[in-house]
C-alpha cells in the first residue's frame, strides 16, 4: 500500500461491476495463509468489498504487483514434509455492544502441537 494514504468509503468513482474486486480480494484473503506479509493490507482492502471504488481497485492491483515481484517470499509447505500444520479460528459476530462490529482471530502452528 502507499505510505500515509488513508482509504475511505467514498473516494473517487464507484466501480460499475464490483465482481472482479471481490474475486481478487477473496483470493488475496486465501493467500494470506502462506503470505502473512500481506495480511494487514488485505484486511484494509477487504473492508470495501460491499461498495468498492476505483481507488480501492488500484490498491488491490498494487498488492498484486508486489506479489508478482516477490515470488520467493512467503511460507512453503512441501508435501513430503513431516511437519504438521494446525490452525484455529474464532469469531465474535457483532460482539461489540456499541458498534456491533465483529472480532475475528486466528492462530496457526507448524510442527508438533501439544494440546492440553
Amino acid at each position: 500500500m502507499e505510505v500515509n494514504v488513508k482509504y475511505r468509503k467514498n473516494e473517487g468513482d464507484l466501480l460499475d461491476d464490483p465482481t472482479l474486486y471481490r474475486r481478487l480480494v477473496g483470493s488475496l484473503i486465501y493467500l494470506t495463509t502462506t503470505r502473512p506479509d500481506i495480511s494487514y493490507v488485505v484486511q484494509k482492502v477487504s473492508q470495501f468489498k460491499s461498495s468498492p471504488w476505483h481507488l480501492h481497485l488500484a490498491a488491490v492491483r498494487r498488492i498484486i504487483r508486489y506479489l508478482r515481484g516477490s515470488p520467493t517470499h512467503g511460507l512453503f509447505f512441501p508435501t513430503d514434509s513431516s511437519l504438521q500444520l494446525v490452525a484455529y479460528s474464532d469469531a465474535d459476530w457483532a460482539g461489540c455492544p456499541d458498534t456491533r462490529r465483529s472480532t475475528t482471530g486466528w492462530c496457526m502452528f507448524l510442527g508438533n502441537v501439544i494440546s492440553t
